[in-house]
């Protein structure tokens, strides 16, 4: 299947789930103000252009110590070759706009950090080997473990970047047909982007299209044109004035569901997902034993969600609430109009009385309640990573086309609304960022949202 998802939509069903056609901006009076020539201003917005050189060498710097130290580590005789042998690398990473990689999504990032080490490393062994094997072998285990740490580390980096205020440049916004507002909300939470949202349009200054404007309505040639969605997925639509980089486009949008993505997703499960199931066994009987003295009954239990092509699937969860929870719910939502508006609008509660005290909270926070769903992972009815396997009432939400849309790829245990939103987004923003990453979807996105999901379990952000 080639770039895009390929559904089997008609045209009405189609029209429903993309956005509607957008007008371009209005003045304040409301005429339509067509796309010109960006007004005469200062060449470079003056309160970001200093943190965008500060950011970029910083970056370099902790790419390049990092390396450095674990060069040194595997094979501490290249002291002195080690400059020669490193600025490759390096090199590489510039050209492919990594410093500072304004406007790259993270699975972008992570995308070309691995098209860079991978062939920094074959082409260094296959160049070093005639000469000293020893030393070839070095470098190129030194590139792998660089490859594997360095995200962690620039994320890192990046994170603290943003709190010095140092990480940024300006952007234009579009804004119809949506308020500039939501847009700029979006680029706040997904602050990794780096992009800033500017009053004006800037000469060179990046601009971030709503759905439904063509790149070519924007005259500016210098600028680079974006397209962002409400959950954050950036697409570039146009670089901007040519400079030396390498010539790699972004990564592609494929089908998970067709060859060969599907056996790899699915060889990505198993492989991840065994492992895991049993390093989590002994966390899921300690957690157990504390539900059945809290409150005796099974500590297991299964229920059916919707999976692929919308049949039913029965999936593996850990109790976390009390047995008569449903009871609980009902009389709860019968006698508090507060209470039962938060749970229409969200099917969630921010003090739900029927998750057991302590632990229930504990599990749910660090997800321990979803271990169990690992062993559907390797019976094939999830993936790792996917749309949330939602209960009935939450597929209440989705059109009939989206939901149709959602049924043609398989439900997963972590995803793009759970790394970002998790317990606090609404059911409109669970819709968007399910039909996001499956309109979105590439391997690196994945292995991206594997990263970040080790992160916000650990850090239980987002937990209820």
């Amino acid at each position: 299947m080639g770039a895009g998802l390929s559904f089997d939509l008609d045209d009405n069903q189609l029209q429903s789930v993309a956005q509607s056609p957008t007008r371009l901006p209005q003045t304040d009076d409301g005429v339509p103000q067509h796309a010109s020539a960006p007004a005469p201003a200062t060449p470079h917005h003056p309160a970001l252009r200093p943190a965008h050189l500060t950011t970029a060498f910083t970056l370099f710097t902790v790419d390049a110590l990092q390396l450095w130290a674990t060069t040194l580590l595997v094979e501490p005789r290249l002291g002195p070759a080690l400059p020669a042998a490193l600025a490759p690398l390096l090199l590489a990473h510039a050209l492919l706009e990594l410093y500072p990689g304004y406007g790259l999504m993270e699975h972008e990032r992570l995308r070309r950090r691995w098209i860079a080490g991978s062939a920094y490393s074959a082409g260094l062994v296959l160049a070093l080997t005639a000469f000293n094997t020893h030393a070839a072998l070095a470098c190129g285990v030194s590139a792998l473990i660089f490859m594997m740490l360095a995200p962690l580390v620039q994320a890192i980096a990046i994170w603290s970047l943003h709190k010095l205020g140092f990480w940024g440049t300006s952007a234009y916004c579009m804004h119809a047909p949506r308020p500039q507002a939501a847009t700029y909300q979006t680029l706040a939470r997904h602050w990794q982007l780096g992009l800033i949202p500017a009053p004006r349009p800037l000469p060179g200054t990046p601009v971030i299209l709503p759905p439904g404007v063509a790149a070519g309505l924007w005259p500016d040639a210098q600028a680079a044109l974006y397209r962002l969605d409400d959950a954050g997925l950036l697409t570039r639509l146009r670089t901007n004035s040519p400079r030396l980089r390498l010539p790699i486009p972004d990564a592609g949008r494929h089908n998970p569901q067709m060859a060969p993505w599907r056996q790899l997703k699915r060889s990505m499960d198993v492989l991840i997902a065994a492992p895991a199931l049993l390093m989590s066994l002994p966390i899921m009987m300690i957690c157990g034993l504390i539900v059945y003295r809290r409150d005796p009954g099974p500590v297991f239990y299964r229920q059916q969600r919707r999976g692929l092509h919308g049949k039913p699937i029965i999936i593996w969860k850990m109790r976390s609430m009390y047995r008569n929870n449903q009871a609980q719910l009902d009389a709860l939502l019968s006698r508090d109009p507060v209470a039962a508006s938060q749970w229409y609008a969200s099917y969630k509660l921010p003090n739900d009385p029927r998750i057991l005290p302590g632990i229930g909270h504990v599990m749910r926070k660090y997800s321990i309640d979803e271990l169990p769903q690992l062993w559907n992972v390797l019976r094939g009815d999830l993936s790792l990573v996917g749309p949330r396997v939602f209960v009935e009432y939450d597929l209440k939400a989705y059109s009939p086309a989206e939901l149709k849309l959602r049924d043609q790829v398989l439900p997963g245990l972590t995803g793009w609304w759970q790394v970002h939103m998790r317990g606090t987004g609404t059911n409109q923003d669970k819709v968007s960022y399910d039909l996001a990453y499956m309109t979105h979807w590439n391997i690196w996105l994945d292995l991206c949202i594997m990263l970040r999901t080790i992160g916000t379990i650990l850090t239980g952000r987002g937990g209820l």
